[in-house]
């Protein structure tokens, strides 16, 4: 699929630029935007309003694809209207606020591959009773410090990562990732133990692909 998003980000950056006073940006098919990242954070912002739009009136985010190693949402166009190819971000579709939530991640994401589990629901270990929740309205309340207090829980949502993009596309390895909150920040080794983590199991996970 065409991703179209980079048409939006490149009319954005040629306009970025043109206020700052740079000439020469080029148009669609004859150049790129002059920050990688920039373009990651516009079409990140996209997805994330796609997935709380979706949030909105279904009461969950999107399920994940289907397709063991297509790390993209299930959603439909009535939502996400840009033909968005799937290779160019990773959606979690899980609740993940800490690494051990992230290697539950990974159990969850195996046992979907292997055919024992399909993604449109909570995920429990078997034998351990720990839960992976869905990404959906209020779901931040399983990761803040006070979850009868409104402004832990918006803190806590500020920290779940829904979308990223792949850290090898950036030579400084500082790479958008949206969160559960609706912002879209880049984010450097180092600044986030959780996406940090996401991003050490992404190999196993594009390897359940068939």
């Amino acid at each position: 699929m065409k991703n179209k998003i980079m048409t939006y980000a490149t009319i954005c950056a040629c306009i970025l630029a043109g206020l700052a006073g740079f000439v020469g940006c080029k148009g669609e098919g004859e150049g790129k935007p002059s920050s990688a990242s920039e373009t990651g954070a516009i079409g990140l912002d996209r997805l994330v309003a796609a997935c709380r739009m979706y949030s909105d009136d279904n009461g969950v985010y999107p399920r994940l694809d289907l397709t063991p190693g297509n790390l993209a949402m299930d959603v439909g166009e009535e939502y996400l209207s840009e033909d968005v190819d799937d290779a160019d971000y990773v959606y979690l579709g899980y609740t993940v606020c800490s690494p051990q939530n992230v290697d539950l991640y990974l159990d969850m994401y195996k046992d979907f591959a292997e055919g024992r589990f399909v993604p449109d629901k909570d995920y429990v270990r078997p034998g351990t009773g720990q839960t992976l929740v869905r990404l959906r309205k209020g779901a931040e309340i399983y990761c803040s410090s006070k979850p009868s207090d409104p402004e832990a829980n918006s803190a806590a949502a500020a920290t779940i990562p829904v979308v990223l993009q792949r850290r090898e596309n950036y030579p400084d390895k500082k790479a958008p990732v949206g969160f559960m909150d609706g912002h879209v920040e880049s984010v450097e080794p180092g600044q986030h133990a959780t996406v940090d983590r996401i991003y050490e199991i992404l190999p196993q996970l594009d390897g359940f692909a068939k």
